[in-house]
């Protein structure tokens, strides 16, 4: 099982999705998702004020969070059914960070991630 660690300090959560980007450079704040692929080796520069992974190349997307993406037809990728909860998870202005915090390590558990929480 892979392993992904979200750090509280840098994680942009709970500001609503307008607000959210993969790394917004106001403050090099992440949210989920922007946290998960620069784990998974993408330089952060590739995420400056992105909204989602459908934002970045394909290619430069690392296996692991390939899931993040989903065919709609041939040659047209959109963020996957998934991916989509995750960003509506952190984005919510209506949920505590335990709850927020407990969807999140469920949705990725479903794909062998198991992440945990510091800071």
């Amino acid at each position: 099982m892979e392993k992904l660690t979200i750090n509280r300090k840098e994680w942009l959560r709970g500001e609503g999705d307008i607000a959210s980007a993969l790394y917004r450079s106001l403050d090099n704040k992440k949210c989920c998702l922007g946290i998960a692929l620069i784990s998974g080796g993408i330089p952060e520069e590739f995420l400056i004020d992105l909204g989602s992974p459908v934002d970045i190349r394909p290619l430069d997307i690392p296996d692991t969070y390939y899931w993040f993406l989903e065919e709609e037809e041939i040659d047209t990728l959109i963020n996957s059914s998934d991916t989509c909860r995750l960003m509506d998870i952190n984005d919510d202005v209506t949920i505590s960070d335990n709850e927020r915090e407990a969807l999140i390590i469920g949705i990725f558990a479903m794909h062998d991630i198991d992440v945990n929480f510091v800071g």
